[in-house]
């Protein structure tokens, strides 16, 4: 019953939690981390793709790192059973977030791709738009 009610909600939760992990205060920050991998443990990972994949977009700039760190984990298992997922989320977040300049964000957003190119491999390319080939073979 409970679990039915968090994957039905689940968007909500996500994104107030991602909003504890922009917290300066390292307690509440520790705290959402450990609820993340609670939610991330509990709830199948097909629930968590979308609200991952728009948070990795409009996360405040402490947490975004975090969130692509997460939705890296996520996309194995979500990519064998739904890969359609991956290509309608992830992919356009990935598209948006290739322009990032911050070095702690860039980091996050080249294991991403490295991540998406070992589950789709040459086929990424279909998927992005011609201009953003050269960006993302400087991260494969």
């Amino acid at each position: 019953m409970y679990k039915t009610f968090i994957e039905q909600n689940i968007s909500f939760i996500i994104n107030s939690v991602a909003n504890m992990l922009s917290s300066a205060n390292p307690s509440i920050k520790n705290n959402a981390d450990i609820l993340i991998d609670l939610i991330m443990d509990t709830i199948d990972n097909v629930f968590l793709i979308q609200p991952f994949a728009k948070l990795s977009q409009i996360a405040n700039v402490r947490s975004k790192a975090n969130i692509i760190q997460r939705l890296c984990e996520i996309i194995p298992e979500v990519y064998k059973s739904k890969p359609g997922l991956v290509n309608t989320y992830v992919i356009p977040s990935l598209i948006y977030l290739i322009e990032e300049n911050k070095i702690e964000i860039k980091a996050s957003v080249s294991k991403l791709i490295k991540t998406l190119y070992k589950m789709i491999g040459k086929s990424i390319f279909e998927f992005l738009p011609p201009s953003k080939h050269d960006k993302i073979k400087e991260f494969i």
